[in-house]
């Protein structure tokens, strides 16, 4: 009677590593054709310069752009524009698609708050189509605008908006989170499940939920089961810390494509272009852009999503709050000791 269940979670487990073993494999294989256009543009990039455009598809932000928008969603949206001309639709403008999209996220924020694992895996699906759906906005702006410049419009009214509707639906993940796992705390000891489960066949082995009800009449040392739980201010701490940390992410990210563009990008009267092209072509300036692509904001966020949907989030969310901190000091003093040495190497001031 056994046997099934233990082959059918070996198989679910296998299926999980093969599907994340391929996608780490496409994106680096992504990443390797990525570089090696920047390494063809660079051979013309000074005469698109001199003419005002200060970089030709591979802008800054494109270069610290998450692989996820970078690789799978940005090029899908343009092929839907080039093909079915949605920027053409009536009523298919950038803040409608960001309505949708922000309108997705609270129906992902209500499946993951479930105590279903099936319906917090749709919830995280459901986030992923919502974030497929905030490149899209941007691909339906560029058109409209007929820009071909992938770049931040900062201080806009659209830039705003879109940064509101981003911000408020990243948390509403973490407030479903919240509500879950207060409602069935995460155990500390998961190792002593296995021994039950030929009591109980079907639980979560995250939270225990299916062999023991976590609700406000249970003791966070359940010593009859010999399952111990963290307490709700643990569970709250955790989460707020890591809701602040990718906040503090963000906002590094967009200090750093904001500095950088300014100062490799910008079309300006005190730096020539060839040697604005030159400082581009450095291999440090690609590895401290590139840092950026898998430790932003958007980044741990696609990562929060496949921890739920491999029902593995609070083992992450632990992760995150021993190894967050340094990660974001370390890329951060990384980017910034870059930034002022190629302030220095320009002969810029500020």
């Amino acid at each position: 009677m056994e046997l099934p269940t233990t082959t059918s979670r070996r198989s679910r487990s296998n299926w999980g590593f093969y599907a994340f073993f391929a996608l780490v494999t496409y994106f680096i294989w992504s990443d390797l054709g990525f570089f090696g256009e920047m390494s063809a543009e660079q051979n013309h990039i000074t005469s698109h310069l001199r003419n005002g455009s200060a970089l030709d598809k591979k802008t800054i932000k494109l270069r610290m752009q998450d692989h996820f928008a970078h690789h799978i969603y940005l090029p899908f949206c343009e092929w839907l524009e080039r093909n079915f001309h949605l920027s053409q639709i009536p009523g298919v403008t950038p803040n409608a698609i960001t309505a949708l999209h922000f309108s997705l996220a609270i129906i992902a924020g209500k499946l993951i708050a479930s105590s279903t694992f099936s319906h917090r895996r749709a919830g995280a699906v459901i986030y992923f189509i919502r974030n497929m759906l905030d490149t899209l906005d941007g691909v339906i702006y560029r058109a409209t605008s007929k820009s071909a410049d992938y770049l931040s419009g900062w201080g806009t009214y659209g830039y705003m908006v879109d940064a509101l509707a981003d911000t408020i639906g990243g948390l509403f993940i973490m407030f479903g989170t919240l509500y879950r796992l207060n409602k069935h705390l995460p155990i500390k000891n998961p190792e002593m499940l296995p021994k039950l489960k030929n009591k109980y066949r079907n639980y979560d082995s995250e939270s225990g939920e299916r062999l023991l009800s976590a609700d406000e009449s249970c003791s966070e040392n359940e010593e009859g089961y010999g399952v111990k739980r963290y307490s709700r201010q643990s569970v709250n701490l955790t989460i707020l810390f890591f809701t602040i940390t990718v906040v503090i992410r963000s906002g590094l990210w967009d200090h750093f494509n904001h500095g950088y563009h300014e100062l490799l990008a910008a079309k300006r009267p005190d730096i020539s272009p060839e040697k604005q092209a030159e400082v581009l072509g450095y291999g440090s300036t690609w590895f401290s852009l590139w840092l950026w692509k898998v430790m932003s904001a958007d980044a741990f966020m696609h990562y929060t999503l496949i921890s739920l949907f491999f029902g593995k989030i609070w083992a992450w969310l632990r992760l995150n709050l021993y190894a967050s901190i340094p990660n974001i000091i370390i890329v951060a003093m990384i980017c910034q000791i870059h930034l002022m040495q190629m302030r220095y190497l320009l002969g810029v001031s500020h």
